[in-house]
């Protein structure tokens, strides 16, 4: 007991120290206008302020850069000013720049130069050591600045979620979008000027700019009135993360009459054609919002684009400020701006060669303009952003299933199937009955599989055929002649010429007493926990009832009706297609286990597609013995160790420990050599419709050992044993020991793959490693209970202070 109070005084300690620590810090991310480089005490690190100046007085862009550059105790701080297609660069000791903690006002050079949102003050003479060959005078008074709005607490600044994260090579933050200008201006010695005129306001910070990025900005347009306002942004960049993987990611703020369209990547927006050539300057892209409700188009128009010029900025990189950054400052070329609202209706368009017209969705036209006066930089292998792009999006569509867009399905590719194991007294054979739906746009349909005596029988209907009641589970195909619910499952099957299916088959079946996984919690339902909650997995699964009994009676073909008793199981898949690979397995049923006792076991390891084409192992592991359920499932940190695999012979092994190692599975396969292993050829969803390509065991000469352990540690080590636990000093309590009769196994692709992704993850995770994760969960209620009040109690403090 004094043990785990210290452990909580530990972590309260340790938990207050960074909030202590991180004030400042955590304070700026709900400030990114004000200066970051006073949290910075070595290391690389950069910051500055890209002020925009479109006058009235000057034909050309003025941009004015003020900012800091550290690599340990190489610090300065400096001004660039663009103009004319050329940069000027002034160098100033680190000393000369200031800021204040307060609010966003930096200043260099004893006060000569001042940047605020209310003033920008420069006095700028080059001297032999600035990259520069002209005198800056300015005095300029900012007003009537736009900002674009937080969305929530949690979502902060530009950049939103992304904020948060500490690690993130540039961060991106727009101060104003647009602000009105006054004051005057004096270059060399050229007349003093009296000037009006539009402006707009960034910042970045971090360590580096991107290897490569697209980034354009517009605020003034051809032929708007000028009692409308309307102001864009955007940014695609190469976002490098651990590991040496690297993320396409966008932000993109569009706003018309002071109301905000937002399509970022954080905010599951899509991007859509995007085209670019930095040859040419030539830039096309249309991106929706995650409902596909607002859709943006933008697109470059420029007289004579191979002769544009552009100002070389200098820009942070390999620890210092290089001069890389090509800045096109239009005055030849344009943005060519739409935003639409997309309305769907049921006329559909098949000849029409636009999608959306085809689908029958229609555009009202919200906002159509040129802008003018732009600023466009496009740096590096920006043929990269595109193709990643592309592969993201092709095929993402409102007609395509998306679960964070609707829970209904109105076209697009989807499926949905539910499946009854049914493991009889009277049949030698086990039989699987599999309901479900099939959709590709309009070609859509339902069916009925039918899996006995090592073949496959599928029956397929009409969409129209398929009904369900939203209330509970409950389908219907064929007028009721085919019922499938948690209590009745009725079939009523007989052959057509366009079925592929041989026997006819008539069920009338009563299910009792299901034994079902309770859900973890509000934030971790059903079998897949958290991830149910994740909108674009391709396959979601769910085990509704691990074990049920069956009573009722079974007639095949022109077989006698048999009454028939047994046990079963149930589950469901659906989304858009089944995993490239996956291992499946279930039993419910055991050789020697008493009457009075229950056991069943579900397991599941498959690839997990994911953006931008990363994919990961995941598996969800769940054995119930006598009602008690041992989830091991990777959202729950659970350890896979040794799988062995083969899916020429079926052989399966495997042992799994819960993340704090107080108990061990083990299963494997066991079949008799002499004995051949038959299966059946199901058809599941692959490439948009059905495809006869899944290998399912109904095993009657295959079995699972499956054996449940305790474990404890002692002080008595063994080094002499080959058990790495053992050595350590860990021993086993067996809790259950027993082998599985009339199981159903499938192991379908290159699983080889999964066994070394597993291998290389779990590898050297061992108890008597240090895992902090294990600590805090044996401890978590006490902890999480003592630090939540804290922080939000901070949060709020820096928030409002």
């Amino acid at each position: 007991m004094f043990a785990a109070r210290l452990v909580i005084v530990v972590c309260l300690l340790l938990a207050f120290s960074y909030i202590l620590s991180s004030y400042k810090s955590i304070q700026l991310v709900f400030h990114p206008d004000r200066y970051h480089g006073n949290q910075v005490s070595n290391g690389i690190f950069f910051e500055g302020w890209y002020y925009k100046l479109v006058l009235n007085e000057y034909e050309n862009t003025i941009v004015a850069i003020p900012g800091v550059s550290m690599n340990d105790d190489k610090r300065f701080s400096f001004i660039m000013v663009a103009y004319n297609n050329n940069s000027h660069y002034f160098r100033f000791p680190y000393e000369a720049f200031s800021s204040t903690e307060e609010e966003f006002l930096a200043t260099i050079d004893n006060e000569k130069n001042i940047f605020s949102y209310e003033k920008l003050i420069v006095n700028l003479e080059p001297k032999d050591d600035d990259d520069a060959s002209e005198s800056f005078q300015m005095n300029l008074t900012l007003s009537s600045h736009l900002s674009i709005p937080d969305l929530s607490l949690l979502s902060p600044g530009t950049m939103g979620p992304v904020s948060w994260i500490p690690t993130i090579q540039c961060n991106h933050h727009v101060l104003s979008m647009k602000y009105d200008i006054q004051g005057s201006i004096q270059i060399n010695q050229d007349e003093k000027l009296s000037v009006t005129g539009i402006g707009y306001l960034e910042k970045d910070w971090g360590y580096s700019f991107p290897s490569l990025w697209i980034w354009g900005q517009a605020n003034q347009w051809k032929d708007l009135p000028s009692t409308s306002s309307a102001s864009l942004f955007f940014s695609f960049a190469s976002i490098p993360w651990h590991f040496n993987l690297k993320l396409p990611g966008f932000l993109i703020v569009f706003e018309y009459n002071h109301q905000f369209y937002r399509f970022n990547s954080y905010l599951q927006s899509i991007i859509n054609n995007l085209s670019v050539n930095n040859e040419t300057n030539q830039l096309s892209f249309t991106v929706y919002d995650v409902l596909f409700e607002h859709k943006l188009h933008v697109s470059t128009y420029c007289d004579e684009c191979e002769h544009m010029s552009s100002a070389l900025l200098y820009g942070p990189r390999n620890g210092g400020m290089e001069k890389f950054v090509h800045e096109i400052l239009g005055r030849n070329i344009y943005f060519n701006v739409r935003l639409s609202k997309l309305i769907p209706n049921e006329t559909l368009n098949r000849d029409s060669d636009d999608l959306f017209i085809q689908h029958g969705y229609y555009e009202e036209i919200l906002f159509q303009e040129r802008a003018h006066n732009t600023a466009l930089e496009i740096t590096g292998d920006v043929n990269w952003l595109t193709e990643q792009f592309r592969k993201e999006y092709e095929n993402v569509y409102p007609w395509n299933f998306s679960l964070i867009r609707s829970n209904q399905v109105s076209n697009g590719i989807f499926f949905e199937g539910w499946y009854y194991k049914l493991v009889l007294n009277e049949y030698e054979n086990t039989i699987i009955a599999i309901p479900g739906v099939s959709m590709n746009d309009d070609k859509r349909f339902s069916f009925i599989m039918i899996a006995y005596n090592n073949n496959s029988h599928y029956f397929r209907f009409p969409y129209e055929a398929f009904s369900s009641t939203e209330e509970q589970f409950l389908a219907t195909v064929d007028n009721e002649k085919n019922i499938f619910s948690y209590e009745k499952l009725i079939v009523n099957l007989q052959p057509n010429d366009e079925d592929d299916a041989s026997e006819s088959f008539q069920m009338n079946l009563t299910l009792s007493s299901h034994l079902s996984i309770p859900d973890l919690s509000v934030i971790a339902p059903a079998t897949m926990g958290p991830f149910t909650w994740i909108p674009t997995m391709q396959c979601y699964h769910h085990v509704l009832s691990m074990k049920y009994d069956i009573q009722g009676s079974i007639q095949i073909d022109q077989n006698e009706k048999l009454s028939v008793t047994g046990i079963g199981y149930l589950e469901k898949d659906w989304g858009y297609s089944f995993p490239s690979l996956w291992i499946w397995g279930q039993a419910n049923q055991w050789k020697n286990l008493p009457s009075t006792s229950s056991a069943s076991l579900f397991f599941s390891f498959a690839s997990i597609p994911w953006h931008f084409n990363i994919k990961f192992p995941g598996f969800l592991i769940v054995f119930e013995y006598n009602h008690q359920f041992y989830r091991f499932n990777s959202y729950l940190q659970s350890i896979i160790n040794d799988l062995s695999v083969n899916n020429q012979t079926n052989q399966l092994s495997f042992t799994v420990y819960d993340v704090l190692f107080q108990h061990k599975l083990h299963v494997s396969t066991y079949c008799d050599e002499s004995e051949y292993v038959s299966n059946a050829l199901l058809y599941g969803p692959r490439n948009g419709g059905m495809e006869k390509f899944v290998h399912e065991i109904l095993g009657r000469n295959i079995y699972f050992d499956v054996q449940l352990s305790k474990i404890f540690k002692n002080e008595t080590l063994n080094g002499d044993s080959d058990d790495p636990f053992v050595q350590h000093g860990y021993y086993e309590e067996i809790l259950f020991q027993e082998r599985a009769v009339s199981i159903a196994l499938e192991i379908t692709g290159d699983v080889n793959w999964l066994t070394e992704e597993l291998r290389k993850t779990y590898e050297n995770v061992y108890p008597w490693n240090f895992s902090l994760i294990r600590s805090l969960i044996q401890y978590y209620k006490l902890i999480i209970t003592s630090i939540i009040s804290v922080i939000i109690i901070w949060l709020f403090l820096v928030k409002y202070r």
